[in-house]
């Protein structure tokens, strides 16, 4: 019941939040502050939540569902590239346990470079290797941007992943060096079981929790790269849709769909971890 009544009174403070904050430009006329101009576009997004539309520069549309199609796209890459990164963060880890010192220092580095690259940067070399790959095969292998026939997914989410992925890796390594030093890993050794299987049974298990926390901080990373993909891969999704029909009513619809299937997401796996560990993530 606390529980519930915290994530109730979290959604509903950062729900108010995105209004406040899409409101923001009716505060400022040029350089001067304007407070009842604030406050009377907050009652107008107010009031325009119950049937919002948005305007393309000669007709007015419904916000809905038109802006359903690049929501979903977007969340597609998102969650996409979310799995992906933990995928990838996962499989390093259980390599490099394996690894002699030396093997494990060289993909430490790589990490550390990795995380360190540009956005932009990313993108270009992975589109460089499909473009060297159709020039020699004349296999696209990948699209690289959206057309009238084709719609973008795999490469933006390989893109989108990489740099998390070196985030959660190198996360994974510095707890999984303090999981390393704790009492029940010498029990489990003196018990014999195989490096394996402590590692799978109980170091991640009890690296879940810190791993689902510094995620979010990943979300929000990822959230801002999204814009700069969309526009580099002339995807039609959310951010660019909020771009383009920038108003503070839009503004505040698009951040609200994009922050409600995460707040499921993480509470969802916040209760299946208490069950599990007896552990609190949120």
């Amino acid at each position: 019941m606390v529980f519930a009544s915290k994530q109730g009174i979290k959604f509903v403070l950062t729900s108010l939040t995105f209004i406040l904050i899409g409101c923001l430009p009716g505060l400022f006329q040029g350089v001067h502050v304007d407070f009842m101009n604030y406050v009377d576009l907050l009652k107008h997004v107010s009031i325009q939540l119950v049937h919002p539309t948005y305007f393309d520069g000669e007709l007015t549309h419904p916000l809905f569902p038109n802006i359903l199609a690049p929501y979903f796209y977007s969340m597609k890459i998102l969650f996409g590239g979310l799995i992906l990164s933990l995928i990838w963060a996962f499989l390093g880890l259980f390599l490099t346990f394996f690894l002699p010192k030396k093997a494990k220092q060289v993909i430490h580095f790589i990490a550390f470079l990795g995380e360190s690259l540009p956005d932009i940067l990313v993108i270009s070399i992975f589109e460089i290797i499909v473009i060297w790959i159709y020039e020699r095969t004349g296999l696209l292998v990948m699209n690289l941007s959206q057309s009238m026939e084709d719609i973008p997914y795999i490469l933006p989410i390989l893109c989108l992943s990489f740099i998390p992925a070196c985030f959660f890796y190198r996360m994974m390594l510095v707890n999984l060096k303090e999981q390393l030093e704790m009492d029940y890993i010498e029990m489990a050794r003196s018990k014999g079981l195989r490096p394996s299987a402590i590692l799978s049974r109980h170091i991640v298990r009890n690296m879940v929790a810190p791993l689902l926390s510094y995620s979010r901080t990943i979300v929000w990373m990822m959230l801002s790269n999204l814009v700069i993909f969309e526009y580099i891969f002339s995807s039609a999704g959310i951010t660019r849709f909020m771009y383009t029909y920038h108003t503070s009513l839009v503004f505040t619809i698009g951040m609200f769909l994009i922050y409600v299937p995460f707040f499921i997401f993480y509470v969802v796996l916040s209760i299946v971890l208490k069950q599990i560990t007896g552990r609190e993530a949120l």
